[in-house]
């Protein structure tokens, strides 16, 4: 409804908004933007009113617009006592312009799908009348369809009445069978990591319509061959009261109140039973929570708990237990057009042609260090979103209207960054290694990729850092047949040991490890430390001129590995040693302290690990291992290809009295044009240390 605001704060209306169900023809300018024969042109609101009448995209842009400024309106009116409505602004232009899609590698895509943006600026004697207007440009954003495109059955589209979820439910089957019988070798497992399943999953049954759920033990129902659903949800600030514990287990496996549990486990639930699967996991649920060793039990389960699952139901677009999946409440169908002389008819929503992509990666799930894993282990996931449905699997990630596509091949890990890689990809499950060179640098760049995501994100309890990893852990080691090192790699430790930290701006002073060796990213508290990975090359045609050897002597848990802290840590490195004389040019850039000493085609840089205290770096000289060092880009630094580079481990005794070395920080060396990586590394002095 276009508003009009008293002073008592009523709102009233001297035009009702325009009910586009009841005319579905456009006028010939908006038949221009659909038809992408006009693709731009003004119009006043006192036109587009008029228009509205007889025009249904017409009046879908008057709506549109009339309810983005309604809430500010109405909190100006409230402040000054005055009445002020799209009245005082019937002279203002309205800037309309159609586009055509965006390219696509979606198989299922076709010609018949536009764009149509409707921008209005507000007039500056408006401005000068309500000066806490804050509005200056309001946009608005329309997508639509023709019968050519071949999502247009979906009922997200095609349904002329409000959308509940079993007409959307149909969509997910699609997915699901498309899963199953068109992608392949891509979305087929993996060979599978001999660790026992889960220990209880939830049992979903119905008769005459009332459905019954209890707790089962998977040795009873035959674990192995029975498909299961499991939930991915944020728990939130709250502590869903409806958990298995010690004191209610048993109680649980007699059976489970539907009405007891939270929106989200109560959607899960329907959602499962609408699939027709009979077994649910929840995490609250299946692990006994004030159970510590039969949640470190399952905890390290979670590779084959969601790697093994028929589906994954992930409640996206909720920040806790009580937001539920959306499954209760209709989507309002889109609108009808016809254009006079056309006998095809046309769908038209509103919402930007990639607009669920920004719901999508801002939500609070993709917030959470556990979901991280949830998702990378899933075989395939539907995301309940706020406004629409995003199925993601192996080969493709994809909305419920079609519109937000992306295939595996679009996705790739790319090498040269850690940090800023858009969530909105296939699932990285699918990817395996070959035995070159190339290959092997890739998974170490997916490695620190996956690293670096996880520790941007929120742990509740900062000491799960290990189990909430763990899953991870099991599926690289059966991508790459490598061996965990802790949160490094044995293949390749030389390079996995020169990663890089950063103190995140939100802290006014660096942390110090609060637990395990010295050489281990993850001994820093989660949140307290942004981690990224060791400086590489980032082209094909490089070739690595010296790598240091590194030995694992000593690795021992607390209790069971990666349910538990590492206590006894530490390596053998045989390499190039390098004294480093400070100091050199030291500041604070709020992230990391770097060191730098530029000579003519010559680039040090140190990078020290943020518990050193100021006056220790500044005063003193360390050592530094050589740790590999190539030919080629690098990049920081992209020079051409004659570029020399070395990357060292910066350390220092931990006794003057023992030959024991703690790492405090990396170092990087590049010559570009300069001499060749073994006549600088002649000057180096060969040794043997202990790295705790």
């Amino acid at each position: 409804m276009s508003t009009l605001l008293s002073t008592n704060s009523r709102i009233e209306s001297d035009h009702d908004s325009f009910d586009v169900q009841e005319n579905t023809n456009c006028c010939a300018c908006c038949a221009g933007f659909i038809l992408l024969t006009t693709r731009r042109e003004k119009r006043q609101i006192r036109e587009l009113m008029a228009s509205a009448r007889d025009c249904a995209m017409c009046a879908l842009i008057y709506n549109g617009i009339d309810e983005v400024i309604n809430h500010q309106l109405h909190t100006i009116a409230e402040k000054e006592g005055t009445m002020i409505g799209l009245r005082d602004m019937l002279q203002t232009f309205v800037l309309i312009e159609g586009y055509e899609r965006p390219d696509s590698t979606n198989p299922k895509d076709d010609e018949g799908r536009t764009g149509i943006n409707a921008n209005l600026v507000v007039d500056h004697n408006l401005w000068e009348h309500f000066p806490d207007l804050s509005l200056d440009s309001i946009w608005v954003f329309f997508v639509v369809v023709s019968m050519r495109d071949k999502r247009r059955h979906r009922a997200y589209w095609s349904s002329p009445i409000p959308i509940d979820f079993q007409s959307r439910l149909t969509t997910v089957l699609d997915w699901i069978s498309e899963c199953n019988t068109q992608h392949g070798a891509t979305c087929v497992h993996g060979e599978d990591i001999k660790i026992p399943a889960a220990a209880r999953l939830m049992e979903i049954s119905s008769q005459k319509d009332k459905i019954t759920i209890r707790l089962v033990s998977t040795t009873d129902v035959g674990f192995v061959s029975a498909p299961y659903v499991v939930l991915s949800h944020c728990w939130g600030n709250i502590d869903p009261k409806c958990k298995t514990t010690n004191a209610n287990v048993t109680n649980y496996l007699d059976g489970i109140s539907l009405q007891t549990l939270p929106p989200t486990f109560s959607d899960a639930i329907m959602i499962t039973h609408a699939l027709g699967v009979r077994y649910l996991w929840i995490d609250s649920l299946c692990i006994i929570q004030d159970n510590r060793e039969d949640w470190k039990k399952e905890a390290v389960k979670m590779s084959d708990i969601f790697r093994d699952a028929y589906l994954t139901i992930s409640a996206t677009g909720s920040s806790d237990c009580h937001g539920g999946c959306g499954i209760e409440t209709a989507i309002e169908p889109s609108t009808v057009l016809h254009i006079r002389g056309k006998k095809e008819k046309f769908w038209v929503r509103i919402g930007k042609l990639d607009g669920i992509k920004y719901e999508f990666e801002d939500s609070a799930l993709h917030d959470r260090a556990w979901i991280f894993q949830e998702k990378l282990l899933s075989r395939r996931i539907v995301h309940f979103c706020q406004r629409q449905l995003v199925w993601q699997c192996r080969a493709c990630i994809e909305s419920e209207d079609g519109l937000g596509y992306a295939h595996h091949t679009d996705t790739p890990v790319e090498m040269g960054t850690f940090s800023g890689r858009s969530r909105w990809h296939c699932l990285d499950s699918h990817l395996s290694t070959a035995e070159n060179d190339t290959d092997s640098l890739r998974m170490i760049w997916l490695w620190w990729i996956w690293v670096s995501d996880f520790t941007d994100r929120k742990l509740t309890h900062t000491t799960d850092n290990y189990p909430a990893l763990s899953g991870v852990v099991r599926l690289f080691e059966g991508l790459t047949k490598d061996k965990p090192v802790v949160g490094l790699w044995k293949k390749d430790l030389d390079i996995h040991l020169v990663w890089n930290v950063r103190r995140p701006y939100t802290l006014p002073a660096a942390l110090s490890k609060s637990h395990g060796p010295s050489w281990n990213w993850m001994s820093y508290q989660h949140g307290s430390a942004l981690i990224t990975g060791p400086f590489l090359p980032i082209e094909k045609n490089f070739s690595f001129m010296y790598r240091a050897q590194v030995e694992v002597i000593n690795l021992a848990w607390e209790g069971k590995e990666w349910a538990s802290y590492p206590i006894e840590c530490s390596l053998r490195i045989t390499g190039k040693f390098i004294r480093i004389h400070l100091p050199m040019t030291l500041y604070e850039d709020g992230l990391h302290r770097k060191i730098n000493n530029i000579g003519p085609g010559r680039w040090d840089t140190c990078f020290l690990d943020p518990e050193m205290a100021d006056a220790e770096a500044a005063t003193t000289e360390f050592h530094a291992v050589a740790m590999y060092a190539y030919k080629g880009y690098e990049m920081d630094f992209p020079q051409d290809k004659t570029s020399s580079l070395i990357e060292h481990l910066v350390v220092k005794r931990t006794d003057e009295s023992k030959p024991a070395y703690i790492r405090i920080g990396v170092l990087h060396r590049q010559w570009s044009g300069g001499p060749e990586v073994e006549s600088i590394l002649a000057e180096y002095e060969d040794r043997t240390i202990t790295l705790v």
